[in-house]
């Protein structure tokens, strides 16, 4: 004999009784249940530091515009302040007084 039973007799095929069978369909559906749970927490965990992170982001955006804004207006400022021919003419201004008052009417 070409084969040494001793070392193939631990291949010979089980075969499951029906309740082994349920048990381990059990067991895989379990374990796969498990998994689809832990992909989908991580997703959220994801989900969850994206938002945090864009809205931060948002935040930090609107901050440097804030500040953009502040530093045009102090530059206006300045500038009024050390060139007084810069600002509007007495015309316009009576314009602007002359509009407004068309408009309450």
């Amino acid at each position: 004999m070409l084969y040494d039973n001793r070392f193939y007799s631990n291949f010979q095929p089980k075969f499951l009784t029906k309740q082994e069978r349920e048990a381990e369909a059990l067991r895989r559906r379990q374990e796969e249940a498990d998994a689809i749970r832990k992909r989908n927490e991580e997703l959220r965990k994801k989900h969850a530091i994206f938002t945090k992170e864009a809205e931060q982001a948002v935040i930090k955006d609107d901050r440097e515009r804030e500040r953009e804004r502040r530093e045009r207006e102090r530059d206006r400022h300045r500038r009024e302040k050390e060139d007084p021919t810069d600002r509007p003419s007495v015309a316009s201004n009576s314009f602007i007084q002359f509009f407004s008052n068309s408009l309450h009417c």
